[in-house]
């Protein structure tokens, strides 16, 4: 596993010039174009005025940011020694640490590549861990998929999709890194109570509220059910990890079943079928 480490730039810029300007960040964004394309391409809407309020709030989070910095290395190996054990399998990853604008916190590219963007996530030990495990999970699947020869157009913007990828993650990363808060595998910090009690009593309208979106799905619905800057419905965003990870643990496969059999069954049917079977309380681990 490589791990591309661009920190040291930031903090060797915001340390030479307390007062860094719009040209000195898009030199360091420049000094790494295939993270930080991609990063403005789909993951932060790039604006002169992101850049100007990034650079205000730098000052503000340039202590969350050292401490994330020191920290995420040892965490990316220790999770990845951790994962590959768990799945006996070592693939070759390359995991790519930055401060980014105040956009999405994490993802992982078309190539396996997994990004972390430093100013935006927890700096406790344990969220830390959970996120970069469900990063990496999000890795690994994609590899086991085209290990068995997925056929990737079979992927929309249908909620289903994201359902099971977040669902597959979510599960995963609870397996990998065992024993911790519940809601930090949903929230990734340590203020998640709230969330997770409020889905748990809200589950049934959840899930209807849910499958009725999933019947006329959009990138608004998207948004609303797998994004940060979701949760007009009731009031709290990303409430479709939740239910993707309800979906995953009542499969009767194995894991690594769960994280294949969509290369030669149907997702939308095996997902439909377990909305409908929770409705009749089939489903259900209350």
């Amino acid at each position: 596993m490589k791990i591309t480490d661009t920190t040291k730039s930031f903090l060797e810029l915001f340390h030479s010039n307390k007062s860094a300007t719009i040209d000195e960040l898009q030199q360091y964004h420049a000094e790494y174009p295939e993270i930080f394309q991609t990063y403005f391409n789909g993951y932060c809407q790039w604006s002169e005025e992101r850049l100007i309020n990034s650079l205000k709030r730098y000052e503000k989070k340039i202590e969350l940011i050292q401490n994330n910095a020191a920290q995420l290395p040892a965490i990316v190996e220790e999770v990845f020694e951790r994962m590959s054990t768990y799945f006996s399998f070592k693939p070759e990853l390359e995991v790519r640490l930055f401060v980014g604008c105040f956009g999405s916190n994490a993802y992982v590219d078309h190539h396996c590549n997994l990004h972390f963007s430093v100013e935006m996530l927890s700096s406790a030990l344990d969220c830390l861990k959970v996120l970069v495990a469900h990063e990496m999970a999000h890795a690994f699947h994609y590899l086991f998929l085209n290990e068995a020869k997925f056929d990737w157009s079979k992927i929309k913007l249908d909620g289903y999709s994201s359902l099971y990828f977040e669902g597959v993650a979510t599960y995963v990363s609870s397996l990998v890194i065992p024993d911790i808060g519940r809601s930090i595998y949903f929230t990734y910090n340590e203020s998640g109570d709230e969330w997770l009690r409020f889905s748990e009593k809200n589950k049934d309208k959840i899930i209807g509220a849910l499958s009725e979106d999933l019947g006329e799905w959009s990138m608004e619905k998207e948004r609303e059910w797998f994004r940060l800057s979701g949760g007009k419905h009731f009031g709290y965003n990303r409430l479709g990890y939740f239910i993707g990870n309800e979906y995953i643990k009542t499969r009767n496969r194995s894991i690594k079943e769960t994280m294949t059999f969509w290369v030669k069954e149907s997702l939308q049917k095996d997902i439909q079928n377990w909305l409908q079977l929770y409705r009749k309380g089939a489903n259900r681990n209350d």
